[in-house]
């Protein structure tokens, strides 16, 4: 595939795939390798990781989860911005039914709020920091989105300010 970022390609090949899986031995394996080769060419190939993710990503099965948001953690350990890496990673743990704190560790190592913006490799694990803050943290999720709008993803400045403006804040009572 001389195109490697060629949707209808992609789209052929898993159809190709659907149609022999049953016939071919070792057919998911080979892909399965083929997609790791073009990741290893570019990690940011979204077609690849959808690719992959229809291969194996959307089962609900959980060792198979585990073993994917593994893998996907390596590849986001070496290129953390990776935004198709990351909407992998959801795509797989909402499909087997996980919640997002399961790369809680990963968001919090790639993006760590409290040592400033020049140490946050992510904005994508930021924006998980944030999320899975919402809940137990909202100052600290607000002051994700609030770095989110003003530092590190500007353009979607508008965007992030909704997202702080939707947490939740406790009611105190005296």
């Amino acid at each position: 595939m001389d195109d490697t970022k060629n949707y209808h390609v992609w789209a052929y090949r898993r159809w190709l795939f659907q149609r022999s899986a049953g016939s071919v031995d070792g057919l998911l394996a080979r892909e399965l390798a083929y997609v790791d080769r073009q990741l290893d060419h570019d990690v940011l190939n979204n077609s690849a990781w959808n690719y992959r993710f229809g291969l194996v990503g959307g089962g609900t099965d959980a060792d198979l989860a585990a073993a994917e948001v593994a893998y996907a953690q390596a590849r986001l350990r070496a290129e953390p911005d990776n935004e198709a890496a990351w909407a992998y990673v959801r795509g797989v743990l909402a499909a087997a039914g996980r919640p997002l704190a399961d790369v809680a560790a990963l968001a919090a190592e790639l993006a760590p709020l409290e040592a400033g913006p020049d140490a946050v490799r992510s904005v994508h694990a930021l924006e998980i920091v944030a999320e899975l803050a919402e809940a137990g943290a909202p100052a600290r999720a607000r002051a994700a989105y609030e770095l989110l709008a003003t530092t590190l993803d500007p353009l979607r400045a508008a965007y992030w300010r909704h997202r702080a403006g939707q947490v939740e804040v406790p009611i105190v009572s005296h």
